[in-house]
């Protein structure tokens, strides 16, 4: 009935699901191809794993889902990273697409002078260093506040 409303007055209607929540595989188109090679969109992984540190108890839907192959092993290798710390921190078992992803074919570092370049190496944690890819903790997930706000 609505949509023959709608179409009387020239509009259409089109209806579309999605996961309730959001999910890791959701990013796999998350990049974007520059001369340096692939740029991940930071903002919408900070806004996945801000909403997953807000609702904790969707983390396992949430990296259950395998991403599909994105063409890019850094960015394939950095969705499966993130779904081992997500697991290792949620103490849930990691998801099985993601052990059978292979690291990066080169260690993936942003530019930087070498001591920032080594101060990043430090700070990523060690389920993305063993995939090659150098990403620290704060540049992904928000240090908790201590108010709890």
């Amino acid at each position: 009935m609505l949509s023959k409303i709608l179409l009387a007055a020239g509009r259409s209607l089109h209806l579309e699901t999605s996961p309730a929540s959001p999910v890791l595989a959701d990013l796999a188109h998350a990049w974007t191809v520059s001369p340096d090679g692939a740029r991940p969109d930071w903002t919408r992984f900070r806004i996945f794993l801000d909403d997953l540190a807000l609702h904790p108890d969707r983390t396992a839907e949430a990296i259950t889902l395998p991403p599909s192959g994105t063409g890019s092993s850094v960015i394939d290798a950095l969705l499966a990273g993130i779904a081992e710390k997500l697991a290792d921190d949620a103490g849930l078992t990691r998801p099985a697409w993601a052990t059978s992803v292979p690291p990066a074919e080169e260690l993936w570092q942003s530019p930087g002078t070498p001591k920032m370049r080594a101060a990043a190496l430090s700070a990523t944690p060690p389920q993305l260093l063993a995939r090659n890819v150098v990403v620290t903790r704060a540049t992904l997930w928000r240090d908790p506040s201590p108010t709890g706000a």
